[in-house]
């Protein structure tokens, strides 16, 4: 169950990063779908420098390689939650480039701020988690990079973008314009409004496979099932505010 929701969550990550990609017009955007590739194609897009990719991808690699190696030392669970963290700081600095880039507002960098904090803090409490997937790459530090991956683009960039829809263009001609940009000013296009069901479903989607997740730790009957409870109260309480933001934010811009 763990391994499907981790490949599914990637699946999603893969997707939104290709079609931000293309509204952002970069180019080579199916290196989106490729392990490893992905995050240095994620990095070019935030126009970091190479070594940078090395930085997020290195939790990967040592993952990848315990799995041939087999090296079953209590030590190493501790370096791979570490590490974990530092894959966490690190997005979170990209995240922060990228937000310059695409210009958030304040509503949205709360949004993803907030639930970055609440995935740290929910990875801290349930530090020993990673012993469930020990030596695999779908190890829960990863599971973390990727749910915060979806939230920063899946959740955050498409609530951000403004889509034109031109008369004479074809399907693939949409171009995201800048909040600064008056639409009334483009006489050709007309405005589009934005897909209800894409911005309500991505945080639902979200917290229920991780909540699908936190069930079957409880079945699995681990030491950490004290926390599920409360962990529960915060998934609700993360759940509300992120319907609380989006419907402030459709009243705000009218959609």
């Amino acid at each position: 169950m763990p391994i499907i929701i981790v490949v599914l969550l990637y699946l999603y990550f893969a997707f939104c990063q290709q079609k931000i990609a293309k509204k952002l017009q970069t180019e080579n955007s199916w290196q989106a779908w490729v392990p490893f590739l992905n995050l240095h194609f994620l990095m070019k897009m935030a126009k970091k420098p190479f070594w940078w990719s090395w930085i997020a991808s290195f939790g990967l690699i040592v993952s990848f390689f315990a799995i041939i190696f087999r090296e079953d030392t209590t030590s190493f669970v501790f370096v791979v939650n570490w590490i974990g963290i530092l894959i966490l700081l690190g997005w979170i600095s990209i995240w922060k480039s990228i937000a310059k880039q695409i210009n958030f507002t304040r509503l949205r960098v709360l949004l993803s701020a907030s639930l970055s904090i609440f995935l740290l803090f929910l990875f801290i409490i349930m530090f020993d988690l990673t012993e469930l997937f020990l030596f695999t790459v779908f190890s829960f530090p990863m599971i973390i990079f990727f749910i915060l991956s979806i939230v920063a683009f899946a959740s955050v960039a498409f609530l951000k973008a403004e889509i034109i829809e031109f008369k004479d263009a074809t399907e693939s001609d949409v171009v995201v314009a800048d909040e600064k940009a008056g639409i009334e000013e483009m006489e050709k296009g007309k405005r589009k409004q934005l897909n209800i069901l894409l911005i309500f479903a991505a945080p639902f989607i979200l917290m229920g496979l991780f909540l699908m997740l936190i069930i079957f730790l409880f079945w699995m009957q681990l030491p950490q099932s004290p926390y599920i409870g409360s962990v529960f109260i915060i998934l609700i309480s993360v759940v509300l505010f992120i319907s609380l933001a989006v419907f402030y934010y459709k009243k705000k811009n009218k959609l």
